[in-house]
């Protein structure tokens, strides 16, 4: 849907829609489809070495942890460069807690009917923002990207709560 509309919404952009919609399906394609496809490749066509990384189980751990270096980076880097006033600023990170607070909450709520209360909350609460930091940041404005990082850093925070008081259970 991004192709499509972003051409649409953006009318500063001095390009026909043909030509702004294949730049953006490109980039979309090269963020979204090659690593999937690659991933098939290697699953069909290099089975040892699919084993071999599905074998190394803290792998994801290490890679989530610089994942999530690199958009706290990042977020951090679009709100240092902003021009945006520290009240708008301030009033984004409260609404992202507010909203990954709420998303848990509401979660875990629903997850209480099935015995399954920490699913429910993750299952609600924990979004992959990534992608709509890198759109923010690419096609709208870094500011935008603020707002799913923040909510990214305080649904770590949450995680991490929750992680240390099950293990202080």
């Amino acid at each position: 849907m991004i192709p499509l509309f972003f051409p649409l919404i953006d009318q500063q952009v001095e390009m026909s829609f043909v030509s702004a919609f294949l730049m953006i399906m490109w980039k979309v394609c090269v963020i979204l489809v090659v690593p999937m496809a690659l991933a098939y490749l290697v699953k069909c066509f290099l089975p040892k070495v699919q084993q071999w990384v599905a074998s190394k189980t803290d792998l994801s751990f290490y890679l989530w942890g610089c994942s999530l270096s690199i958009v706290t980076g990042i977020t951090f880097r679009n709100i240092m460069n902003s021009n945006a006033p520290l009240s708008l600023l301030g009033t984004i990170a409260v609404v992202s807690f507010v909203l990954c607070v709420i998303q848990f909450s509401v979660g875990r709520n629903i997850g209480h009917f099935f015995g399954s209360t920490v699913e429910g909350g993750q299952a609600l609460g924990q979004k992959n923002t990534a992608f709509a930091i890198w759109v923010s940041s690419a096609y709208i404005n870094p500011l935008a990207a603020v707002g799913p990082g923040c909510y990214i850093i305080w649904q770590n925070a949450i995680n991490s709560l929750e992680l240390y008081h099950h293990r202080t259970k």
